[in-house]
């Protein structure tokens, strides 16, 4: 998993709040709470048309077999079974997919206390620019609402790689009652290079006691977004009369490297900044920002060799 991605977005649930929306004390010992086995989310995993990952599904890959599904051919019918991957958690506390390259975008529940279901957190594990997270706890139930936009590009020195080959795999990411993260073998796909979007609302139950008492949603967008390869970006700084007094170019090598973000400081006259984004074709873009009481900042997304991006950001403190 790439480490420079920034993730864990923390959405905490007051234990008192949840056991006034049940109408039930949390000091009942013989309550018992469950949840329903459900979809959190995606795994983006790019693939073309003729060269698929062969390793999905495959043991060795540390795929593992949980139930099967019944498939009817030429009057016939046969299981076969259902492979799933369990996610890892790695040394920052991150969960990750081992052995399969691709892009998180999923909301799962975090327990601090793995015997107690009723203390949990919400994490957004999202390797995309997030659009926003938005969460609405009614007495009914849970809301959530989260989007996100994976920029990518051509891969470089890949002669199968053609625009109209190009898939996005999107494999469905589910979570267990004891919050247990894995990978099915199947999902969506999007083909093409063209700018599009895919949704997904998802309704799950909770229950206390054994009876539902909460419906709960989540509504997950992602949108998919085919940008030339950044060359590079220049920082300008200028003064209120629009004099040039200090600028920086960063290279998209420098931006690949480590850390994943630049902090230079504002110079003593400047009253804005104008970053100037070069692409592989030709096109620039440019964003004026204007210096105030907080920090100013802009996240790029440059390109790896493989086409798929990560995020630098520059601030100006």
């Amino acid at each position: 998993m790439n480490k420079r991605f920034r993730t864990g977005i923390l959405i905490l649930i007051p234990v008192i709040l949840l056991a006034l929306l049940s109408q039930i004390s949390l000091a009942q010992p013989e309550e018992t709470h469950a949840w329903e086995n459900h979809l959190v989310g995606f795994y983006l995993v790019r693939e073309t048309t003729n060269s698929g990952p062969t390793f999905i599904g495959d043991p060795k890959a540390g795929w593992e077999e949980k139930g099967s599904s019944s498939v009817n051919a030429n009057g016939l019918t046969f299981s076969i079974p259902d492979m799933i991957l369990k996610a890892k958690t790695d040394e920052q506390g991150e969960l990750y997919f081992p052995n399969l390259e691709g892009r998180r975008f999923f909301l799962a529940k975090e327990y601090y206390n793995p015997g107690n279901l009723e203390e949990f957190a919400y994490r957004l594990y999202s390797d995309l620019e997030s659009e926003g997270l938005h969460m609405e706890v009614t007495d009914l139930g849970t809301n959530h609402t989260v989007s996100g936009t994976l920029y990518y590009t051509a891969p470089l020195n890949d002669p199968a790689w053609t625009e109209d080959n190009q898939i996005w795999a999107a494999y469905q990411v589910w979570q267990e009652p004891d919050g247990t993260v894995y990978l099915a073998d199947s999902g969506n796909s999007v083909g093409g290079t063209v700018d599009c979007s895919m949704n997904k609302t998802v309704t799950y139950q909770e229950a206390r006691n054994g009876q539902a008492t909460q419906e709960n949603t989540l509504d997950l967008t992602i949108n998919f977004h085919y940008i030339s390869r950044l060359t590079e970006v220049t920082v300008e700084q200028f003064t209120a009369d629009h004099r040039s007094i200090a600028a920086h170019t960063f290279s998209a090598q420098e931006m690949l490297e480590e850390p994943s973000e630049a902090t230079p400081s504002w110079e003593e006259d400047a009253a804005y900044v104008i970053f100037t984004e070069h692409y592989a074709d030709s096109t620039v873009q440019r964003t004026l920002l204007e210096r105030g009481d907080e920090p100013v900042s802009r996240t790029c997304w440059v390109a790896e060799e493989s086409g798929l991006t990560i995020p630098f950001t520059i601030t100006l403190e």
